[in-house]
């Protein structure tokens, strides 16, 4: 019996005793991060693999010996720290361990146990920190760190010195200060993805150390690392406010976000000038630096944070939600400062909001640390506040508390400030203001079918509909909120808008009409479709016939692409799939040809994504419209779509979508993503019919000039319609981008517009005709700043090319290649009918621009574009250049020439269309435009045409003749192939020719004048 209750017991021991089996770990899998020998002694490391429960690591100030042992003998102030993970830990977490110096162990966090051997004392006077599993006997070295001078010893003579661990090496998975430091800690350099953090914790340039008398320890476990890509929220101009400051006492600044955000976003705070150039101020930097706020949790808009900098040096965040580091100096003068919110570098900083405090305000040349221009990407008064007066400190008076939009309007109002000055300590207690995103409507007002009942709505007035309303008859309405009761309907008619702060509520119905626009500020703001009919109607363009593409996008949410094109032949509906686009080639195609997929009636329509599809052969009528017709709740807030990138490709194109019923501003999309996205949207604008002639690598290919294209820094160029794209991306319209990194771009409501005008263009075939302006005309939509210049020049042909480019002086770009926001490439397949385009000279890229922007100040009397030209077309043809569009002082006053070096003419361009005729070839010398001749008499050079006079005569008989004293010195024949056929010398001012070998067409006769200047007249010889 005994036995068996022994028996027993010892079962039940088995059963009960947990069997823990720890993580092997390997050369690094973790990395030291921190030490501080001033005080209380401390190790900072982060696991940079996931570990298991027991997982044991064991922390020496002992040293190494090159002959593979600890060293023994005289190990006092030398020992082991020795901690054991108490739960499953994962990749990424940091932890600190303390060994006071009362003999109290600590961890924090407070994840595992700690218990020592011998004396752990690391010494201020150079000492080493050696991480490993196993025994003394038998160790397995897992990181290392050395902060004594010389470095890794081979000696290891003393308690300090150490050789380097075996399997370990320097700079890659072990740091050597150096130097005796008697603290240090890693800078936060890089916090994501394990190899990437080893290596950067690994060079010892990225660590910042403090030493001399008195306790300097550092602050430990200053970063948020992610074995994983942290996706931190990119922030644009708005999306916080700085909402006080104090320079006495502690330098303080107070913030409030303005939209929500992620763990890990990073935002930095300076008080360093921004120049007019467009770049901080260097040089003479003193007390000056950047505080980087780093959140260590998702944080809801309407937070408030206080970072204090204070004069003994310690960073503090109130509420605790995140990291706080300093580089270099950060210091607010109270004899007048600034205060400059960013995300991203200094050298391509995005700015976010900015404060100044400096009297007279904001100043443009920066010249000592009080001063700052206002950054670019802000304007005052919108997204800056300025409060001059060199004010010591200041806080705002919480006026306004609720809404983002109308937070940010009255933070960024001087008058809305409570300021101190003056002597001794007068700083402000910041953060008394409590904000809510939620938007709160305090009164309201209701259309009752004739009149609203308590006055017009505005942005703090809800709007109820409770009769008929039309914004074309009854004008169109800015309210914080909107209902629409059950029976009524509340129509936005063409060229007007709704714009709404909040939420709105639908019971009865609303209609978007082609060219309105329905526009939510708030992203957090609700739509709310009772079972009633929320609808947009879009119109295209007019259409040759059935088979010409438009490129769609969903403005609502919930639809099958049969809810919408049911009767659009199946066959003919497309996505891109941008992870299949390869061009390895270069040769403008995709090299499989399987990147246009098609869709099925019952897939989604999905809000962001662009969709190709034609219409209906058998019910279309060609020369007519087409219409679409989105009935479902509508898109609102933000709206993520995944981009595609592929280093491997030139420019990997992405085919994407407005998602709302309103028009976007493609500028605010792209700052938002310019990390994805680079500055140019393509727009399909088809006017080609489709042909076997055409490149690419289907049967019948649709021509790529096509396009429009639009960049955010240069303006738009206009495709085959003849119609220049603005910065306004219209409602249901889909477009190309390329993309520079892959992730999900965001669209917010901040991007939509309310206005009249903005929705008016629809890309997706022709015009009513290709007409094109017959008078230079500047676009209302493109706002021109001073000096800055534009010139569009149209390319034609008598067998339907059409293709423009623009060349724009514009502030920000250079004369070289200055990336897709400035400079767009032309979309430029191999065997391309006819094109022209600009180019940078001495270029080794080679690279053909639909639209290139240069200097602002290259413009002037010697300026020269050179234009390239090229065609593949075999057949006769005539060619025309022309001026289409100008805009800036400059070229308003001056007088537009081509020069032609083939034929040597010079052509008055501002006066008229330049024909010409060219043989197959691509040709970058041929054509220069000019703002002032080579010649020192133009004017008086310049003959207009009907100076020459040509007449067919009898038996194929042909005279020549020019007017008034010019005589003629030759004669040329010239065919549509650009080849001379005839070559005269010629006499006086009237000659005649036989020219019977020649055939009932077209030709350019050549004539030159005795004084040298050339005469090109088209004429058609009948017999």
């Amino acid at each position: 019996m005994t036995k068996i209750i022994v028996l027993f017991l010892l079962v039940l021991a088995l059963k009960i005793t947990p069997s823990h089996s720890q993580t092997t770990l390997t050369a690094g899998d973790i990395a030291i991060t921190g030490y501080n020998t001033d005080g209380d002694d401390q190790v900072a490391f982060v696991l940079l693999t996931d570990i298991t429960v027991g997982t044991e690591i064991r922390f020496t100030d002992r040293g190494w010996l090159d002959t593979n042992a600890f060293r023994i003998g005289n190990t006092g102030r030398e020992g082991t720290l020795i901690w054991v993970a108490d739960t499953d830990l994962s990749c990424g977490s940091q932890i600190i361990l303390t060994s006071a110096n009362d003999g109290t162990l600590t961890i924090s966090p407070n994840i595992g146990s700690l218990t020592e051997v011998d004396d752990f004392e690391i010494r201020g006077q150079g000492d080493q920190i050696l991480a490993y599993q196993g025994t003394d006997d038998s160790p397995t070295f897992i990181y290392a760190l050395n902060f004594n001078n010389p470095g890794w010893s081979t000696t290891a003579g003393n308690q300090q010195e150490s050789a380097l661990p075996i399997g370990l090496t320097d700079g890659v998975n072990s740091v050597d200060i150096s130097g005796d430091i008697d603290n240090g800690t890693y800078n936060c350099a890089v916090t994501t993805l394990p190899d990437a953090i080893l290596a950067s914790v690994s060079d010892a340039a990225n660590w910042n150390t403090s030493d001399g008398d008195g306790n300097q320890s550092l602050t430990l476990g200053q970063c948020l690392f992610s074995c994983t890509s942290i996706i931190q929220t990119v922030l644009t101009a708005g999306d916080i406010v700085i909402t006080g400051y104090n320079t006495d006492g502690n330098d303080q600044v107070a913030f409030v976000l303005l939209t929500d955000i992620t763990a890990g976003t990073e935002i930095r705070f300076t008080d360093r000038g921004w120049l007019d150039t467009d770049a901080f101020r260097v040089g003479n930097t003193d007390r000056e630096g950047t505080l980087i706020w780093t959140a260590n949790t998702d944080l809801s808009c309407g937070t408030q944070i206080i970072l204090t900098s204070a004069n003994n040096g310690t960073l503090t965040i109130s509420p605790n939600t995140g990291i706080l580091t300093e580089e270099d100096d950060f210091e607010i003068r109270g004899q007048g400062d600034q205060i400059l919110a960013y995300q991203g570098t200094d050298d391509s900083p995005t700015f976010i909001y900015a404060l100044n405090f400096n009297n007279p305000g904001w100043s443009v040349t920066a010249g000592n640390q009080q001063e700052s221009a206002l950054p670019i990407g802000l304007a005052d008064g919108v997204n800056s506040v300025d409060i001059s007066g060199d004010i010591d400190n200041g806080a705002y008076d919480c006026a306004v508390t609720t809404s983002p939009e109308l937070i940010l309007t009255a933070v960024s109002d001087a008058t809305n400030w409570d300021t101190s000055d003056g002597g001794g300590n007068q700083s402000l207690t910041l953060g008394l203001c409590t904000f809510d995103c939620s938007v709160i409507c305090p009164t309201t007002t209701t259309w009752n079918g004739t009149t609203w009942d308590n006055g017009i709505p505005n942005t703090t007035v809800a709007a109820i509909i409770n009769g008929a309303y039309t914004t074309g008859v009854n004008g169109n309405i800015s309210a914080c909120s909107l209902a629409v009761n059950s029976g009524f309907r509340l129509s936005i008619s063409n060229s007007t808008f709704i714009e709404i702060e909040s939420d709105v509520v639908i019971n009865g119905e609303i209609i978007v009409e082609s060219s309105g626009n329905f526009v939510q500020n708030i992203d957090s703001s609700t739509y709310t479709n009772n079972g009633a009919m929320s609808r947009v109607n879009k119109v295209t363009p007019v259409k040759q016939d059935w088979f010409f593409f438009t490129y769609w996008s969903s403005p609502v949410s919930g639809l099958t692409v049969d809810d919408v094109f049911a009767t659009n032949p199946a066959n003919r509906r497309f996505i891109f799939n941008a992870n299949n686009y390869l061009d390895l080639n270069e040769d403008g195609f995709d090299d499989d040809a399987n990147a246009y997929e098609l869709v099925s009636g019952s897939d989604p329509l999905i809000p962001g994504v662009g969709y190709a599809i034609t219409e209906n052969q058998q019910f279309f009528i060609p020369g007519s419209t087409a219409q679409a017709t989105f009935d479902g709740t509508f898109n609102n807030g933000l709206i993520e779509v995944p981009i595609a990138y592929d280093s491997a490709n030139v420019a990997h194109y992405n085919f994407i979508g407005n998602p709302y019923p309103s028009a976007i501003d493609f500028e605010i999309f792209q700052a938002t993503n310019s990390s994805l996205i680079g500055g140019i949207a393509y727009l399909w604008s088809q006017s080609t019919p489709p042909s076997a002639n055409n490149p690419g690598n289907q049967t019948v290919n649709f021509s790529q000039n096509d396009y429009a294209t639009y960049t955010i820094g240069s303006g738009g160029a206009a495709g085959a319609s003849g119609i220049i794209p603005t910065q306004y991306i219209p409602s249901g319209q889909g477009f190309f981008i390329p993309s520079v990194g892959a992730g999900n771009a965001v669209f917010k409501n901040s991007m939509r517009v309310a206005s009249i005008d903005s929705n008016n263009q629809f890309f997706g075939t022709e015009e009513n005709s290709l007409t094109l302006n017959s008078n230079p005309t500047v676009n209302s939509n493109d706002l021109l700043i001073d000096n800055e210049n534009k010139i569009w020049i149209n390319l034609k042909s008598d067998n339907g090319i059409f293709n423009q480019i623009l060349v724009a002086y514009v502030g920000g770009a250079t004369d070289a290649y200055d990336g897709f926001s400035y400079d767009a490439p032309r979309v430029l397949p191999i065997g391309t009918s006819a094109i022209l385009y600009t180019f940078i000279e001495d270029d080794e890229d080679d690279i053909k621009f639909v639209i290139q922007g240069k200097d602002i100040n290259s413009i002037n009397e010697n300026e020269i574009i050179h234009l390239g030209f090229e065609t593949n077309i075999e057949v006769p043809t005539l060619y025309t250049l022309s001026l289409d569009q100008f805009e800036g002082a400059f070229i308003e006053n001056s007088t537009i020439f081509l020069k032609d070096n083939l034929l040597d003419v010079m052509h008055n361009l501002s006066e008229g269309d330049y024909e010409f005729t060219s043989e197959v070839g691509t040709f970058e010398e041929r054509f220069q435009i000019q703002f002032v001749s080579e010649t020192l008499s133009i004017d008086e050079n310049l003959v207009i045409e009907n100076e020459l006079v040509i007449i067919e005569l009898n038996n194929n008989d042909v005279q020549f003749k020019v007017s008034g004293n010019l005589e003629m010195e030759s004669i040329k024949i010239i065919d549509l192939n650009g080849r001379v056929l005839y070559n005269f010398k010629a006499q006086g001012s009237d000659n005649t020719y036989n020219l019977s070998k020649l055939n009932n067409s077209v030709y350019i006769a050549q004539i030159r004048l005795t004084n040298g200047v050339l005469i090109s007249k088209k004429a058609l010889k009948r017999n």
